[in-house]
């Protein structure tokens, strides 16, 4: 797979705007929609369509359908603990000095930590909806099969880029 652990390992060295265009020239050559990055904690991976195969749980990092990435209010999900697939694995030593990015088509939106909520695991989440854009990212509590964690991020700044 293409992400923070493989080829672009750590991402936190890197300038964001230097990953942006890396990541647009990759995108040339794949089909993602857009790409989540947290720096600080090394997580940086695909996002695909909701009709893609591959916005699935079971295999990437998953976009949930309530997700509109043209106006900041986006929903990730994505496992935690020992798997392949435990992309959100880090996800508990999130906090509000670390930056989340998501990049998509020609803008960088910035996010900041501002809570989360543990929730009894039943196969659904009901997302909150705020006043101002926000990023739900969703996984599984540690140890507790039964539980998830929901982050949620305020957008603090969304940032057109200039192609090269």
């Amino acid at each position: 797979t293409w992400c923070g652990q493989n080829e672009y390992t750590p991402v936190s060295k890197r300038n964001i705007k230097d990953l942006y265009y890396q990541i647009q020239e990759k995108q040339k050559k794949t089909d993602f929609m857009a790409y989540l990055v947290i720096p600080k904690l090394n997580i940086a991976q695909p996002l695909y369509a909701f009709d893609d195969h591959r916005n699935d749980v079971e295999k990437e990092v998953m976009v949930l359908e309530t997700s509109n990435f043209s106006n900041g209010n986006i929903a990730l999900a994505a496992h935690s603990g020992d798997g392949y697939n435990a992309y959100f694995n880090p996800l508990d030593q999130l906090d509000e000095t670390i930056s989340i990015y998501i990049l998509y088509k020609e803008y960088i939106y910035t996010y900041y930590l501002i809570g989360s909520e543990e929730i009894t695991k039943t196969g659904y989440v009901s997302i909150k909806t705020y006043s101002y854009p926000t990023i739900k990212l969703i996984t599984c509590k540690k140890n507790d099969s039964k539980k998830q964690i929901v982050y949620t991020a305020k957008l603090s700044k969304k940032e057109k880029i200039i192609p090269r």
